[in-house]
């Protein structure tokens, strides 16, 4: 039974880690485009007016740009847990809808 505990303790504290990284760290607005930077190292950009310069490429308002997160562990978190898909399911769609 123990082995089930340590499980659910750690992907209870994975989990929590994950929520962390996940959490905003700095809101900043200037040159017509507001930002949000995360604790995991991506970003989401919000243009808010037309002809904004962002990387040398000219955006329109209401473009968004999402720049991926970049810190390893959190990535190497979200790929522990994110969902997998399962061959069984794929070999019962792959039966009944391609046969």
């Amino acid at each position: 039974m123990s082995q089930y505990t340590d499980y659910i303790r750690q992907a209870s504290e994975d989990f929590a880690e994950i929520d962390n990284y996940e959490q905003l760290n700095c809101i900043m607005a200037q040159d017509g485009r507001m930002e949000k930077h995360y604790n995991h190292g991506g970003r989401h950009i919000e243009i808010l007016r037309d002809n904004v310069e962002y990387d040398d490429v000219i955006y329109m308002k209401g473009d968004v740009i999402e720049e991926p997160p970049t810190d390893a562990y959190y990535l190497k978190l979200k790929e522990k847990w994110s969902p997998k898909e399962s061959d069984f399911f794929n070999k019962i769609i792959d039966y009944f809808f391609f046969i």
